[in-house]
């Protein structure tokens, strides 16, 4: 029987490159140059929440979506005016106050509410909420937002 030669070389180069996969891939995601799994599903659920009923579009957008046909739980102004200047509050010169911003949306109980708060910050601020939270907070604080508001039920409701 004749003996089959290994050749170390591949084997060499097939061993960096799932071992650099495995070393490489995270620090990539740590340096936010990658997204990792955690980060990709905040974002489709992000699209879902923008997609079917627009919360973050503000009331009127909302309103518009759900169709005549439908209730929509919404704030008072009074409530959505005061949730926003707590959100705005909460960002700092150097360290945003993350508890607090997710501390509004802990207290809301519908998805819909956020059109309410998303509404009042713009007229209060003259800024979009959505935009102002992408910029402000980290990609793993935006997440925990997106997950506080996902498990809330929508608001929306047949009359």
């Amino acid at each position: 029987m004749a003996q089959q030669k290994i050749d170390y070389n591949i084997l060499l180069i097939g061993g960096l490159l799932i071992g650099g996969y495995f070393v490489i891939k995270p620090i990539l995601e740590k340096l936010g140059l990658k997204e990792s799994s955690a980060e990709k599903q905040a974002k489709e659920k992000l699209k879902q929440q923008e997609v079917v009923y627009n919360i973050w579009g503000g009331v009127d957008s909302l309103i518009k979506a759900a169709g005549t046909k439908k209730t929509v739980t919404l704030l008072t102004v009074a409530g959505a005016d005061y949730y926003a200047k707590q959100i705005n509050n909460a960002f700092g010169i150097t360290n945003d106050d993350e508890e607090q911003i997710y501390g509004v949306f802990r207290s809301i109980r519908y998805k819909s509410q956020v059109a309410s708060i998303v509404t009042a910050y713009y007229k209060l601020f003259k800024k979009d909420l959505l935009t102002t939270l992408k910029s402000k907070l980290s990609k793993d604080e935006l997440n925990e937002i997106i997950n506080i508001i996902e498990t809330k039920p929508l608001g929306i409701n047949n009359k």
